[in-house]
């Protein structure tokens, strides 16, 4: 029952991540492209699926559309991920045996703090929490 919980909570979440995270293809692609790399690169999916069983132990069942409320806390783990692993803190190469989105593109703007992954991850956060009303 656990490994089917846990397998049903990594296909909810990254099917909501597929829908909220921009398109590898759309401008800015560099950024796009990064940002999808850290997201996708593995890992287990435990902090939304905690959040999916929290709901399902107080609603009974899965609440509609909380899988999209798992996926912003991925979102929000990913982004403080790539803010630990800037030149500043970790300064690391390789997580989970992946290049890193700082070092995924030459580009030097996926790390601005302006412009890069972790604005934009953290700008798809709060675009999802507004929608919902939240906040």
């Amino acid at each position: 029952m656990l490994t089917q919980t846990l397998e049903e909570g990594r296909r909810l979440t990254d099917a909501a991540l597929e829908r909220l995270l921009p398109a590898a293809s759309e401008r800015p692609t560099s950024i796009h492209q990064a940002m999808r790399h850290s997201v996708f690169a593995g890992g287990k999916r435990l902090r939304p699926i905690l959040c999916m069983e929290a709901g399902r132990a107080v609603v009974g069942s899965l609440p509609p559309e909380i899988e999209d409320l798992g996926a912003a806390l991925e979102m929000l783990h990913t982004y403080s991920l790539i803010h630990d692993d800037l030149p500043a803190l970790d300064n690391d190469d390789l997580r989970r045996g992946r290049p890193l989105a700082t070092k995924f593109s030459a580009k030097p703007s996926l790390s601005s703090p302006e412009t890069g992954c972790r604005p934009r991850l953290m700008r798809s956060c709060q675009a999802f929490i507004a929608r919902r009303k939240l906040a």
